[in-house]
Order: C-alpha cells, then structure tokens, then sequence
C-alpha cells in the first residue's frame, strides 16, 4: 500500500527508472497514435464506460466472472455513492485497458484491472494506473492507495509499504466433516510438497 506524502507529480518522478521511461516513452507513442485516458465517475458516461470496461476484460487473459451480473452492480452503486474512479484507455474508438478503483474515506483501493493484450505494447494498464493515481492524489486528495491482496512484482514499483495477511485454517477431526477437511488439507499439502521437490531436483 502507499501511504501519500506528496502530491502526485512529485510521487510519478520518484518512480523506479524503468517505470518512470516507460511511461514517458509509451506515453509519447500511445498520444501519437490517438490514445486517450479517461476517468469516469458517473454520470452520463457511465454505462459506455462499463461497456468499455467488460469488452477489455472479456479480451484479456482473465478468466470469466462466476457471476456475471456482480462487476456492472458494483460499478453503478459506487457510482451512486461517488466511489467509483472507472479508468479506461482507448486507442480511437478501442478501449484497450480498464480499472476499477474505489475511493471512499480517504482511501482508494485498486479493484480490478484489465488490459487487451493485443496492444500490450503500448502499455495502456500502466499508462491508466499512471492517471488515475495522479487523479487519486491530487483530485480526491486520498491519505492512502492500496492494491489489496497479492504480492504481485509490478505492484512494488507503485506502491512503498507491504501488509501481511494471515489465514487459520481449522478441522474439528472428531466429526465426519471435520475428519473430511482435515484428510483433504494434509492431502494437498503433502502433494504440493513433493510436487515442489521433484521439480527443484529435476
């Protein structure tokens, strides 16, 4: 997470280098050839933007939603309530990435975020992280922004500080189920183990 001590332009140039010239040198080429970046907050955008949004997911290699209807209500009742922060980047009439953030008390939380992978190549996700961190910072004046849950690489170049979670998982062995729980959990643990030592001894 990043807890924001300066404003947003000052936070962009004390990105790490490579991050700080891909954004210079995609930024160039993605407005050379008629790309734009949006954030949308509601209003009469609204529904082309949620458009935009589930055609760059459904291009991208995310699996699909289990429940379809959950991502275009969530993104019309934060838009009800002034959370939402939609961000979409296109190239002329092409959306090519998307996020969703969600800015409330204070705090913006990076959602969900997708991109077409067939203009990877311009790097429109981290373009649009770009914009709408610096939109954020200096326009919603937030006090935090958090990529929620994963410990993916590319977050390290954004964000300045890790929390860790920790999960308990507990079986009551003396029931049917719980006995159950408990054979499969040692079970899986037990392969993943030696799954682990084969691959690092071959």
């Amino acid at each position: 997470y990043l807890p924001v001590k300066e404003d947003g332009s000052t936070y962009l140039q004390n990105r790490p280098g490579a991050l700080r010239s891909t954004l210079r040198r995609m930024g160039k080429k993605f407005a050379a050839d008629g790309g734009t970046l949006r954030v949308i907050r509601g209003g009469t955008d609204l529904e082309n933007g949620l458009a935009s949004y589930l055609q760059v997911y459904a291009a991208s290699w995310k699996k699909a939603e289990g429940y379809p209807g959950f991502i275009p209500s969530l993104i019309r009742t934060c838009a009800s309530k002034g959370w939402l922060r939609l961000g979409i980047a296109s190239l002329g009439q092409q959306p090519v990435a998307a996020q969703i953030w969600i800015v409330s008390e204070g705090k913006a939380s990076i959602y969900k975020l997708a991109y077409d992978e067939r203009f990877k190549a311009y790097a429109p996700g981290t373009l649009l992280t770009a914009q709408l961190m610096q939109h954020a910072i200096d326009v919603d004046a937030v006090a935090e922004v958090d990529y929620l849950i994963g410990d993916d690489p590319y977050k390290q170049d954004w964000m300045t500080e890790r929390r860790e979670r920790w999960g308990i998982v507990a079986y009551n062995p003396a029931t049917p189920l719980g006995l159950l729980g408990w054979c499969k959990e040692t079970l899986t643990r037990t392969l993943k183990r030696t799954v682990h030592r084969w691959r690092t001894s071959s």
